[in-house]
């Protein structure tokens, strides 16, 4: 019981740490919703979760990520607009790090409210297509090691209160 009960608390304080005002989100949105432009938003997304996952990878904090994200925009827009170009897309992207809108949503069982945060968000073309988005710090999207990360993080604070 006594386990179980840490388990909770544990899980309460990872959920405090990371406040509406301490997540970054990135949203990726197509040019239409054509299958093409949709398939090209696709491999879109490939691109950047590689990138960001290349540029945040040793980020511990809300401010480095901040940083880190800020001094890399303009190359991952820049292989982007590569990607773009060598494929002959018809149109450009835009990027941009502040406060994005974000259309409410409900994943895997839980409601995202629509609102502003502080994102990244790419737009190709016009931007009246789907759009692709996820929590970029702490991490959920960049790649499949992320659960592990808060279970390890919650491992650590549960053994340090039972020692």
């Amino acid at each position: 019981m006594k386990k179980i009960l840490l388990i909770i608390v544990g899980v309460l304080i990872i959920f405090g740490f990371y406040s509406k005002n301490e997540v970054l989100r990135i949203r990726v949105l197509a040019n239409s919703n054509s299958e093409y432009d949709q398939r090209i938003k696709k491999e879109v997304v490939k691109i950047v979760q590689n990138e960001f996952k290349n540029i945040l990878k040793d980020v511990k904090n809300i401010n480095e990520a901040r940083e880190q994200i800020s001094s890399n925009l303009d190359n991952v827009s820049n292989k982007i607009d590569t990607f773009l170009t060598t494929n002959n897309v018809s149109y450009k992207s835009k990027s941009n790090f502040g406060l994005n809108y974000f259309p409410a949503k409900k994943y895997k069982g839980k409601n995202y409210s629509e609102g502003y945060y502080e994102s990244v968000l790419i737009t190709l073309g016009n931007g009246e297509g789907d759009n692709w988005w996820c929590i970029l710090f702490p991490s959920v999207c960049l790649n499949g090691k992320e659960n592990v990360k808060y279970k390890s993080f919650l491992e650590t604070i549960v053994n340090k209160i039972l020692k």
